[in-house]
């Protein structure tokens, strides 16, 4: 049996490669995955371009030559990837996962992007509701404390609900005891970096517990990790209940409201964000430089709009 050379290999693989890509559908999909592995170059320059963050520039610069340069495995890892994806979507795949392989994975534990989009719209509109009702039996008024700059949304409690509700099922095998303990640790965690951000990031803070027991710096404290932890408890609990409702939302019309949604929840945060900075940029006398999506930022977003919007933020050397 003749033993292949080098050379011999590589010229085999280079035909290989040749005969699963020269077809244009399969050109087409590796134009898209080398749009998305090559993202972390051309977003940040566009971000850059955009908002005028030199971070971003020296990021994309850093991927672009470490990453995505001509001596790099850049293009390697885009035709693998193309030809695996095109393989996976063939309608005859040379390689069938066996049947028992196939039942040993558990159905129940598997999460969707959809099933996470409706659990973040619900938990971000609920929760706005929830705190208002509060609010308006204790204060006698009602509050809206949304996260956004439009639409009843507060991304921190969309999150929220999302991801206890993906803890809860990959988690699904532990005493749901332990699960409620492991999920109000990390909501616990994330609150802490949230609120560290919001300080040292913005110079601001959206919520205090400096009056509450054993608390950390006014961020986090025990009541509301236990509050967590009931939470994640009653989520737990529920997530079968709600898995199966989540099934029900998987068909082709809520998809495309799915996606719709997607879109503008995405642009509405990333706004959202530009519009937190330039407040924040305003109140502390920072100059930047200006670029016309922060000029109109600043014309729709003044402060007295933003204090109205964002009810409960503070700056810093006002709360003091």
């Amino acid at each position: 049996m003749h033993k292949l050379t080098l050379k011999e290999k590589i010229t085999n693989f280079t035909h290989y490669v040749w005969d699963s890509c020269k077809d244009w559908k399969t050109f087409i999909l590796l134009l898209i995955v080398i749009a998305i592995v090559y993202l972390p170059v051309w977003g940040g320059y566009l971000l850059h371009s955009i908002f005028g963050w030199q971070w971003c520039f020296t990021a994309a610069t850093i991927c672009l030559a470490f990453w995505a340069g001509p001596f790099t495995p850049f293009f390697p890892v885009c035709i693998g990837m193309t030809l695996f994806i095109k393989n996976k979507l063939s309608k005859n795949p040379k390689y069938t996962v066996p049947e028992h392989i196939k039942t040993a994975k558990d159905p129940n534990k598997k999460v969707l992007y959809s099933d996470m989009f409706w659990l973040f719209l619900f938990g971000s509109v609920l929760g706005v509701v929830i705190e208002g009702l509060f609010c308006l039996l204790t204060k006698g008024h009602w509050e809206s404390h949304v996260v956004s700059i439009c639409g009843w949304v507060n991304i921190l409690y969309g999150a929220g609900a999302a991801g206890l509700y993906a803890g809860a099922v990959k988690l699904q095998d532990k005493p749901i005891w332990l699960r409620a303990v492991i999920l109000m640790s990390i909501a616990t965690v994330l609150e802490l970096a949230s609120g560290l951000l919001l300080k040292y990031g913005l110079g601001m803070k959206a919520w205090d517990y400096h009056n509450n027991f054993l608390n950390l710096d006014g961020i986090i404290c025990l009541q509301f990790s236990l509050a967590w932890a009931a939470i994640a408890y009653i989520i737990c609990a529920l997530s079968p209940h709600l898995g199966r409702i989540l099934t029900r939302l998987r068909n082709q019309k809520y998809h495309v409201f799915c996606m719709a949604m997607s879109v503008f929840l995405i642009i509405n945060i990333g706004l959202t964000g530009v519009a937190l900075e330039r407040w924040s940029d305003r109140h502390y006398g920072l100059e930047r430089q200006q670029n016309m999506l922060t000029r109109i930022i600043d014309y729709t977003t003044p402060d007295q709009w933003m204090q109205n919007r964002f009810v409960e933020w503070q700056f810093l050397d006002i709360a003091k």
